[in-house]
């Protein structure tokens, strides 16, 4: 399963009084802003490139940046209307606004939104728009402010990589060298008949999967349009042998991408591909047919990639990280981090479990003791309010009464309260730790600048890219915890 995020990028109609493009233009900090009920932005393009396939798709979704202006009830709103077709109106999702401060609305299913596709594809997503409606039943002094619509999409799909050809091995055309710096603005050309230009070296790397499928695809234009007597001929040259001709008459004066040909089967193509074999691969682009005196353009040739990003595993693997798997014990007495390490904002957060406040661990009267030495220590306002919790550690090593007072005290700074205990995932975050301290912020929730503590972490791996899942106030349950713990519990 993977996640796609877009943008809507262009408008019309002007209706929103203030900076109406500054809705489409990129930024969560600019904004577009109305004071007039009923005004409409109308959104009609976004940030997807047009073009690629990432697979089925299952959920999609909107959500906007948004607030409001002017103190006093929230009778105020944004109103998200998907336009599909590009005329035909969706189901109405409707945002109360927060004061004062921009903050993101949940997302917005559309799936299944009056009007919507039956089965989305790409190219829906190509065409959706959106109306951006400011509703409100406050005074005319209220106003709304928006910054950015966004758009999801969760798909399943192959994982795919492009590379482009940065290199040559025979030419008959001019200017070569600007067919292999990865610009679609520098040509190489050639007029004529019968003109070979082969690409060599890709600009691959390997990957950690097993390629499932492999397109070749390149960026021309002609002084003249293409035709039955006027084309490209593209072949592939693989380590076994040349592969069969692919013809290319479809372009014309105006620069584009030739469509992607598939060569995964293609005559003399290896079986089953390495990315040894993408290391090895070349193609020939010759003009063929030539009905007169035509110049060809050609900027770049690319290949493309699709893989499994596992190869050695059926689905996935993951890493744990716990505190509580570290000590072994149900209560941990280490120093708590004080300094927020990385921040968290709600449009970093894939899947969040919500914020329970949990007391299950509150323990409030402790004991600890060492080899020769006891310390005890308590507190009247947490047993006052959450009744006597009791908790004893014992450890032979400890032989210093300032050393037991000291962990005593530790452990009761830690447990005296209940705390805020949740879960969120992430794309994938390297230099995570447990016991490091960061910093949430979901103003839609109330959390402008909260801290808190990792308890645990999870890496995961899977066929749509890498994920991490975080854990603050209290680990997950496991089973082989807990006994580890029943065990070490002294009584």
């Amino acid at each position: 399963m993977g996640e796609t995020t877009y943008y809507f990028n262009s408008h019309i109609y002007d209706i929103w009084t203030n900076n109406p493009g500054y809705m489409v233009d990129g930024s969560e900090v600019n904004n577009a802003a109305t004071a007039i009920n009923g005004d409409i932005n109308r959104l009609t393009a976004n940030s997807y490139d047009g073009y690629t396939d990432y697979g089925t798709i299952s959920k999609v979704e909107i959500r906007c940046k948004a607030m409001y202006a002017n103190s006093g009830s929230n009778n105020c709103y944004v109103q998200l209307v998907p336009i599909f077709g590009p005329v035909l109106k969706g189901d109405t999702h409707s945002y109360q606004l927060p004061l004062s401060t921009l903050a993101w609305s949940s997302w917005y299913d559309i799936t299944s939104d009056t009007n919507a596709p039956n089965s989305w594809a790409w190219t829906d997503i190509d065409a959706l728009n959106a109306n951006v409606v400011f509703s409100k039943t406050a005074p005319d002094t209220y106003a709304a402010y928006c910054s950015k619509v966004e758009i999801r999409v969760t798909y399943t799909g192959p994982t795919t990589v492009t590379f482009y050809f940065n290199n040559y091995a025979q030419v008959a055309w001019t200017a070569p060298q600007n067919m292999m710096d990865n610009s679609t603005s520098t040509w190489g050309n050639a007029t004529g008949d019968s003109k070979a230009h082969t690409f060599d070296d890709i600009s691959a790397a390997s990957k950690p999967g097993a390629i499932t499928k492999v397109y070749v695809r390149w960026s021309r234009r002609g002084s003249s349009n293409g035709s039955s007597t006027n084309k490209i001929a593209g072949q592939m040259r693989f380590t076994n042998g040349d592969g069969a001709f692919i013809w290319d008459q479809s372009f014309t004066a105006n620069a584009a991408w030739s469509s992607w040909t598939e060569i995964t089967s293609d005559t003399n193509a290896p079986s089953p591909w390495t990315w040894t074999d993408l290391d090895n691969l070349s193609i020939t682009l010759s003009t063929y047919d030539v009905d007169g005196n035509k110049t060809f353009y050609i900027s770049s040739a690319e290949v493309k990639v699709e893989y499994g990003i596992l190869d050695t595993l059926e689905e996935s693997v993951t890493f744990t990280d716990s505190i509580a798997f570290i000590t072994g014990m149900p209560i941990y007495y280490y120093e708590p981090s004080t300094t927020s390490q990385f921040t968290i904002s709600s449009p970093d957060i894939l899947e969040f479990s919500g914020l329970e406040e949990d007391d299950s661990l509150i323990r409030n009267y402790i004991i600890v003791l060492g080899t020769g030495v006891r310390a005890t220590t308590s507190d009247s306002t947490s047993i006052s309010t959450y009744g006597r919790y009791t908790y004893r550690y014992k450890n032979e090593d400890i032989t210093d009464s300032t050393d037991a007072a000291t962990i005593a005290g530790q452990i009761l700074t830690n447990y005296k309260n209940s705390k805020s205990k949740g879960s969120f995932k992430i794309k994938g975050k390297t230099g995570v730790t447990t016991r490091q301290q960061f910093t949430l912020k979901m103003p839609e929730l109330g959390l402008t600048s909260e801290e808190y503590e990792i308890v645990q972490y999870n890496h995961s791996i899977t066929g749509s890219g890498f994920y991490t899942t975080i854990y603050f106030g209290e680990a997950p349950w496991d089973i082989t915890r807990e006994v580890t713990n029943l065990l070490r519990t002294v009584y």
